[in-house]
């Protein structure tokens, strides 16, 4: 198969999956819970440790170990460390989740990117990306991967379910797909 046959494939997969509105999440508080927390108020900065659960809205986050930045009093960045650590975040008009996996998990809040690093993964309804790292742009649906040639997970692996497959090429105009 020729390379553009393979990007509109790709492309077509991707986009099988409806696009997942998010529910804005900026106003809505965050809880975290875990067995115990150190607080350092000089450099800003939080470690809760062991079993931790972080809810904000619609997003959930586990790790054994996660650091909070603050700036301006306010939660800048969750930077998550597991075995591995996770999160999941509930799309408003399918009901459907994003869940994304990966040894390290960094969430910058005011921008809303969430980056997947070691082992990664991302699954948005049955369509998995898998590479060592991953960054995902929540409120405009962008991602990249990356697989890492000194890592386990050497190059990116996408892998589309046969149902949104079969549905993109029975709705494709035919000369789109015979490239």
């Amino acid at each position: 198969m020729n390379i553009f046959k393979f990007a509109i494939l790709l492309s077509l997969a991707w986009s099988a999956t409806p696009l997942l509105s998010f529910p804005n999440d900026s106003n809505a508080a965050i809880t975290i819970e875990s067995d115990s927390a150190e607080q350092n108020e000089n450099e800003n900065v939080t470690k809760y440790i062991g079993n931790v659960s972080i809810n904000r809205g619609e997003l959930n986050i586990k790790a054994d170990l996660v650091t909070v930045k603050y700036e301006n009093n306010r939660v800048s960045t969750i930077f998550c460390e597991g075995n591995p650590s996770n999160f999941n975040r509930l799309a408003t008009n399918t009901n459907e989740e994003l869940v994304g996996i990966a040894n390290k998990i960094e969430y910058f809040i005011t921008k809303e990117i969430v980056h997947l690093m070691g082992n990664a993964s991302l699954n948005q309804n049955g369509t998995i990306i898998k590479g060592d790292t991953i960054s995902y742009d929540i409120r405009n649906g962008i991602w990249k991967a990356r697989g890492n040639s000194l890592s386990e997970r050497k190059r990116i692996q996408l892998v589309i379910p046969p149902s949104d497959f079969e549905n993109q090429l029975e709705q494709a105009p035919p000369e789109d797909i015979a490239l």
